[in-house]
């Protein structure tokens, strides 16, 4: 699928051909912060509660993309408190072959420590545990087995989380992980992709049994909603693998699980895959209505491709129904509400006399004008109404609706000013003023009206910790800035540093460490201007991990993870054939050593099975990302090394030098010997000291 980028502030040119319309063929990042406060801002405008932020520990070798990863997770956290929604971790086991002490230590160092997730107010909660989700146990060919996954659960319950497994649609017939299952809180089994409409027979008899099992053994059950399944472009096969029938499969799913629930007497929840997976067709949010919306030189599947032409917001409209519907707030109908074609649209365009303060009791009269930017008129008789937005249909200030007078007809293009008065409730407290189109019946339509506060909570003061910090060069920091009171209105916090040369910080807060010296981090608040320092002092490391060893991403193919014999973390590199080749890896990030040729050592752990079978080892280092190009190698004779480990400590400056290599940049390693025979050897702990 090819999604509806028009509301986006910022996108990037690809190398498709122009879209059907003219248009450059161009597509946002969800790195960008206005990428993200829109998604959240539609997950508010169409009553979607929670988002699952998906965290693939397989890629948390790389360093840059954990650092990606960890930002995108800041960038939730904030556009979920700005729009008011939650949302939560859900940890994807797949290919991560060491997630068991991986997944706990990065929940503790990093989810909960350093980015603090769980301290926000937009962070989900079941009965007051933070909510974390770990998706593939049991799943085909994902890592781990019952004791490994079962070590996992409890490790979280016991941190007192509320634990989600994501599993495989046969999850019950699994005798040998139902003790994993029963350990945990919730269940949510993958339904993507295995059943269609004529299928959906036997999917509701799966649901009912996997109701029934978790009723009887006290666990929540959450079935996967899913659109539609297509990715013919990625993967092959049919181009509309699953069809989306305009909105009849979705709404089958929401209306006969709804039954399901109700008649298990328990109340109805639901996961909706996905929110933005336009790679596998099963995205809600806005996509390409028609072949004027996607390349000219390229297949996309399109949200008209059942034959009935809906809107890009068509989904998001529909999921919105389909929640209203779970929770009880519209009736029980097999057949979807949702609008396929709604051409309502608006824009807002000014409020005044909105009182800043009010006493309770006192009334303010008040105004908020809106145009009518769609293809409809807006009247009195269609019931398009000026509706309460935060929260939504709220009758705390006044009625939820504004409505047209009798004789009033808003045409296409034109405004309409809605002036009525607003009442402070008896008990103080901080009210929000917001409001949004709707028309009843039909659905909520347009940008909402910026969110004022009425007797807003100011800001008092602000604290950005850790106050001091240590952290050597290349390495990375996250503060927190905490702004008090806790329920002031405005906590945005700007972020600067006294000198970028030696540490620098994002908007964020992650500061990043660039040379040896001192710098000063200051977090300053929008509202009210409070600051706060943190002293972040960069030093070079007394001994640096160039390469722990502890996974063969990146390595030369052949190797395996030996996580029995080793001499630090949890594995080491293993090696055996008679290949010269043993190990070696050209590094993405480059390593800074901040070393002379004079002082700089390498050291590893090396191990031989059998070193009459050992000639000559050679080991090379470089700046140039592969071998014999600005590099430092040293060779070892047989005769100097044991069977079992040896500890190699190498100095540059007895080495062998080709080119200028740098030693602020190294980003190559390889170790290779001629053999008489097939020999084992393994690799770990690769040191560079100072």
């Amino acid at each position: 699928m090819w999604p509806d980028t028009r509301e986006y502030t910022t996108t990037y040119a690809t190398g498709y051909a122009t879209l059907g319309n003219g248009q450059p063929a161009k597509l946002f990042s969800s790195y960008d912060d206005n990428v993200v406060n829109t998604h959240f801002e539609w997950m508010q405008n169409y009553g979607i509660d929670c988002a699952a932020l998906q965290r693939f520990g397989s890629e948390f070798s790389n360093p840059a993309i954990k650092q990606q990863r960890d930002g995108m997770a800041i960038k939730v956290k904030n556009a979920a408190q700005n729009y008011g929604r939650k949302f939560y971790i859900m940890y994807d086991i797949s290919g991560w072959t060491n997630f068991q002490p991986e997944i706990t230590a990065d929940w503790t160092n990093t989810i909960v420590g350093t980015l603090a997730l769980t301290t926000s107010p937009a962070y989900a909660k079941e009965n007051g545990k933070p909510v974390v989700c770990i998706w593939g146990m049991g799943v085909s060919t994902r890592p781990g087995d019952a004791t490994s996954w079962l070590g996992v659960v409890n490790w979280f319950k016991s941190q007192g989380c509320y634990v989600i497994v994501g599993t495989a649609k046969n999850w019950r017939s699994q005798s040998e992980n139902l003790s994993v299952y029963n350990a945990a809180n919730m269940i949510q089994p993958w339904h993507v992709g295995s059943f269609n409409a004529s299928s959906l027979s036997n999917q509701l008899t799966v649901v009912e049994e996997d109701l029934s099992y978790c009723k009887n053994n006290s666990l929540a059950y959450v079935p996967v909603i899913w659109p539609g399944f297509a990715w013919s472009n990625w993967n092959g096969g049919d181009r509309n693998a699953t069809p989306r029938m305009h909105g009849d499969f979705m709404w089958s799913q929401f209306y006969n699980y709804k039954l399901k629930f109700d008649a298990a007497g328990i109340k109805a929840s639901a996961y909706v895959a996905m929110f933005d997976e336009y790679d596998e067709g099963t995205a809600i949010a806005k996509a390409a209505e028609n072949s004027s919306m996607i390349p000219t030189n390229q297949y996309f599947l399109t949200l008209d491709a059942d034959g009935v032409a809906v809107t890009s917001d068509f989904y998001l409209r529909l999921v919105s129904d389909g929640a209203k519907m779970l929770k009880g707030k519209i009736s029980l109908t097999a057949t979807h509400p949702t609008v396929h074609n709604s051409t309502n649209n608006a824009e807002f365009v000014s409020q005044t006399d909105v009182p800043a303060t009010l006493t309770p009791g006192q009334t303010a009269t008040v105004s908020v004008t809106m145009k009518n930017t769609g293809t409809t008129t807006w009247t009195k008789t269609n019931l398009t109404k000026l509706g309460s937005f935060n929260p939504q249909d709220n009758i705390v200030l006044c009625q939820n609706r504004i409505e047209l007078n009798t004789d009033e007809s808003i045409a296409p293009n034109q405004t309409k000013t809605f002036t009525f008065v607003i009442v402070a409730p008896a008990t103080a407290g901080t009210f929000n003023f917001q409001w949004k189109m709707v028309q009843d019946g039909i659905g909520w339509f347009g940008k909402a009206s910026p969110n004022l506060v009425i007797n807003p909570i100011q800001v008092s003061g602000v604290t950005v910790t850790p106050a001091t910090v240590s952290i050597t060069i290349n390495s990375t920091q996250q503060l927190t800035a905490t702004v008090l009171p806790v329920d002031a209105i405005n906590k945005k916090v700007f972020w600067t540093t006294s000198n970028a040369s030696v540490a620098t910080v994002n908007s964020s807060g992650l500061v990043k460490a660039v040379s040896q010296g001192t710098a000063t981090i200051t977090g300053t608040t929008e509202s009210g201007g409070k600051t706060s320092t943190s002293t972040i002092t960069v030093d070079l490391p007394l001994y640096a991990m160039f390469e722990n060893c502890d996974v063969v991403t990146g390595w030369n193919s052949g190797l395996i993870l030996n996580s029995v014999d080793f001499k630090q973390g949890t594995g080491c590199l293993e090696f055996t054939g008679t290949t010269t080749d043993e190990f070696k890896k050209s590094f993405i990030t480059p390593y800074y050593s901040g070393e002379t040729v004079a002082t700089c050592k390498v050291s590893f752990w090396y191990y031989v099975s059998d070193v009459t079978k050992v000639g000559k080892v050679n080991i090379e280092i470089s700046s140039s990302g592969a071998a014999d190009i600005n590099e430092y190698q040293w060779s070892i004779l047989a005769s100097a090394l044991i069977n079992g480990w040896n500890r190699i400590v190498l100095s540059t400056s007895n080495a062998s030098v080709s080119g200028t290599p740098n030693l602020n940049a190294i980003n190559w390693f390889r170790i290779f010997d001629v053999k008489t025979g097939s020999i084992t050897t393994k690799l770990d702990a690769i040191e560079i000291s100072h």
